[in-house]
Order: structure tokens, then C-alpha cells, then sequence
């Protein structure tokens, strides 16, 4: 699942809407073609059901192939994911009884589409902080941070959350997501 702070049309999918289905709330859902026609599960390509709330764009991965949601399955998705922004706008998602998304391994993603902006991946479940048996690693505020030129990944104090980060320039965004990210409530469907 990916979340945009704008409209990636053009940049990540493409052409007119498979399908659509506008939910009780005026909201239009949407399945589309992905711009780089990426293969997936059996050499079908990838599509998206792309929701828009407020200036977010979410983005939902259809794998294709055997792996495909059925057609029932996307609606239940579409018309069962909801969200809203708050008034300093920020996202917030949430989804109806049965709504299930992110599969086994879930994997958010928030970021932008250019070279020199930050990407985010968070990868939701338990997780066991970061660690080096040849070296102790570096910390920001007591957690343990691995680092590499443009990237850092760590596991969030609350053990609940892996979290990976691409980035150019100094490493300030990094320390700065380490000190002040929230993570609450984090729940996976059993």
C-alpha cells in the first residue's frame, strides 16, 4: 500500500480506469494500469485500486494472475478502506469489519516519486532492534540505527514496526523520523 501527498497520475499509473465504484460517501475508487507494467504473479501485469482522501492518494497493489483479488473482493476493499485528513494533513485510514489488506507480509509505503525525496517503508508485525555482531551501531536517542550511504532501517521501540528509509542529503530527515515518529495500535489480522 503507498501513500502520496499528491496525485501520482502519469508517474505510477496510467489511461482510463479498469474498473470503478463510488462508495456511499461520494468517493470514487478505482482500478488502473500501472505506468511501468510491471509483472506480476504469473506474468500478469500489476494493477492499482487507487483511493484519493483530500490531498492523499493511496495506492493498493493487485498482484494479478492466480494472486488476482476477484472482482467481489476488490468492492469489498474499495467500499470497506476508508479515510480523512486531519487540519494539519495528515492521513488517517481505517477499514471496515473484514477489510483486510497487506496480505501475510504487509508493507506501507509514503513517499514522493522524485530522486531527492525521502521514501518511507514500514513493515508492520514484531521485530527484533537492529544489531551488528561485528560493531555496535549507532543510536538516535537510545535506538539502535543501521546505516548505509541513503538508507537507514530500525525497528521501532515498541518491537511492532520495521521501518527502512531511502533518502539523499544529510541524514537529519532519518534522526528526525527516529525522534519524533508515532506508531500506535498497531494490530495484524490473524
Amino acid at each position: 500500500m503507498g501513500f502520496y501527498y499528491h496525485d501520482p497520475y502519469g508517474t505510477l499509473y496510467e489511461g482510463e480506469p479498469v474498473q470503478s465504484w463510488t462508495r456511499p460517501d461520494g468517493q470514487t475508487v478505482s482500478v488502473w494500469n500501472a505506468v511501468d507494467k510491471e509483472q506480476g504473479v504469473d506474468g500478469v501485469p500489476i494493477v492499482y485500486l487507487i483511493f484519493h482522501f483530500g490531498e492523499w492518494t493511496v495506492r493498493l497493489f493487485d498482484y494479478g494472475g492466480s494472486a488476482a483479488m476477484s472482482d467481489d473482493e476488490r468492492r469489498a476493499c474499495a467500499m470497506g478502506l476508508s479515510g480523512s485528513t486531519t487540519e494539519d494533513g495528515w492521513i488517517i485510514m481505517s477499514g471496515s469489519q473484514g477489510t483486510r489488506v497487506g496480505g501475510d507480509e504487509p508493507e506501507l509505503e509514503f513517499g514522493g516519486l522524485g530522486q531527492k525525496e525521502p521514501f518511507v517503508l514500514f513493515f508492520p508485525g514484531p521485530c527484533e532492534p537492529e544489531s551488528d555482531a561485528s560493531e555496535d551501531l549507532p543510536t538516535i536517542d537510545g535506538v539502535p540505527v543501521s546505516r548505509a550511504h541513503g538508507f537507514a532501517s530500525w525497528c521501532h521501540p515498541g518491537e511492532m514496526m520495521r521501518i527502512h528509509v531511502y533518502f539523499s542529503g544529510e541524514p537529519t530527515f532519518v534522526e528526525h523520523l527516529v525522534r519524533e515518529l508515532e506508531v500506535r495500535d498497531v494490530h495484524l489480522a490473524s
